[in-house]
């Protein structure tokens, strides 16, 4: 029996977990954003992000799209410095500085020296157009890899600049799991020193997530310093439509994103050939691409699962709702990871989000409520979860509970607004 407590799918979330609702402190603050003298107004600041592999890797390209629309309505001045960014219609008060960064393959496997020549060339490119802007901003926030940007914080902190975080997820965690021999030891541990530097240096740490992704980045002693819950993008409801109630839909399991070590993307292909021996009626999309691709052609080759797996590639932004509509459960078995975007888009569309039980995912799917949680991304642990998944008799309601929470908590308005108050608050 269904305990009434954490069992129910009508149950809510227990006492303390983000409910779609601002932060109290934040409440309490919205009458007097609205009141107090505007000092957010005068805010200048420069958001500088590591430079992207490529133009056309379109998922950290929208992400830092978005970002850019939350903060600029409440600045003054919003300079971005960047590289290989293809920008869509950036507001009036921002000014873009693309730096000439080399273009590499966004999908091979990097080496360790690439990656090392990439990292110190992106430092001195962004430091450069930093320092020429220096009179131009006060406060310097770095978006995204906070792992790869050191020499430009320190010469923000030289010219007395508020250093600001927005962290996205851990890249040391995510680049231990890419590089084996020695440079499974070289890049993450320069990464994890780069991570602590500017974790130390800076005056605010915006963090997506709450206390389990606060505990699994290690940031318990900058706890004073960290803004908990900042989301740092929103969904666009015009697009991310729910068109199919869940009764409506196949047995399609669905991976969307990277597929790399971290996000357990070979885990998840296991978990299939695991429901596949057990006969479950079902079939797989994936959609994505990385470094993972030809070791899981061939794994799906080697255990004849390539008529039940259907591996697309990337797919435009503005057609991903149409997969997400046909998709009854997607699978977010991630070793490290902030809120999963990508997931919170699929409950948009009216798919079962089942997730590891990492970083900011649980402060965003409640366990039987509006999704499930993995108690370990074990191969097995994912299929005996799916199987429940299948056959649970209430995934209307947690369908409809997924789109009324993420439509409360992400729209546009709702997250600039939030912005809005933060920058009162961190003046």
């Amino acid at each position: 029996p269904r305990s009434s407590i954490s069992g129910s799918a009508t149950s809510r979330p227990a006492s303390g977990a983000s409910t779609g609702q601002c932060p109290r402190r934040l409440i309490g603050l919205r009458r007097d954003a609205r009141t107090m003298v505007r000092t957010h107004d005068k805010k200048r600041i420069c958001i500088v992000v590591f430079p992207f592999k490529s133009p056309y890797a379109e998922c950290g390209q929208n992400y830092l799209n978005q970002y850019i629309r939350l903060i600029a309505p409440n600045v003054k001045e919003l300079n971005v410095i960047c590289g290989n960014y293809r920008p869509s219609g950036l507001p009036d008060n921002v000014t873009l500085y693309n730096t000439k960064a080399p273009i590499i393959d966004v999908y091979s496997k990097e080496s360790v020296l690439s990656q090392l020549h990439r990292i110190i060339s992106g430092q001195l490119l962004l430091t450069v157009k930093l320092i020429q802007l220096r009179r131009t901003f006060d406060i310097y926030n770095i978006y995204m890899w906070t792992g790869a940007i050191l020499l430009p914080t320190l010469v923000a902190k030289l010219f007395n600049k508020k250093i600001w975080l927005t962290v996205t997820g851990s890249p040391s965690k995510s680049s231990k799991m890419m590089y084996t021999s020695i440079g499974g030891w070289i890049i993450p541990n320069l990464i994890w020193f780069i991570e602590q530097t500017n974790n130390a240096l800076a005056n605010k740490i915006f963090l997506s997530g709450g206390q389990n992704m606060m505990d699994e980045m290690g940031l318990g002693r900058y706890s004073e310093k960290v803004v908990p819950h900042a989301y740092n993008f929103y969904l666009d409801f015009d697009k991310l439509r729910l068109e199919k109630n869940i009764s409506e839909r196949q047995n399609i399991i669905g991976y969307i994103g990277r597929q790399s070590p971290e996000k357990g993307f070979m885990k998840f292909l296991e978990c299939i050939k695991i429901l596949s021996e057990r006969n479950c009626p079902l079939k797989c999309l994936v959609i994505g691409d990385g470094v993972q691709r030809e070791l899981a052609i061939k794994y799906l080759s080697q255990h004849n699962l390539t008529d039940l797996v259907e591996i697309l590639g990337w797919v435009r932004y503005d057609e991903i709702a149409k997969y997400l509509n046909d998709i009854k459960i997607h699978v977010l078995a991630s070793e490290t990871e902030a809120l999963g975007g990508t997931n919170l888009e699929a409950m948009a569309c009216g798919a079962i989000s089942l997730v590891n039980n990492v970083g900011g995912l649980p402060d965003t799917v409640f366990d039987r409520y509006n999704g499930f949680i993995l108690e370990d991304n074990r191969p097995e642990t994912i299929a005996n979860k799916v199987i429940d998944v299948i056959n649970d008799e209430d995934l209307s309601l947690i369908q409809k509970n997924a789109r009324e929470y993420v439509e409360r908590t992400f729209s546009e308005q709702k997250v600039v607004e939030q912005w809005r108050v933060l920058l009162v608050e961190n003046d």
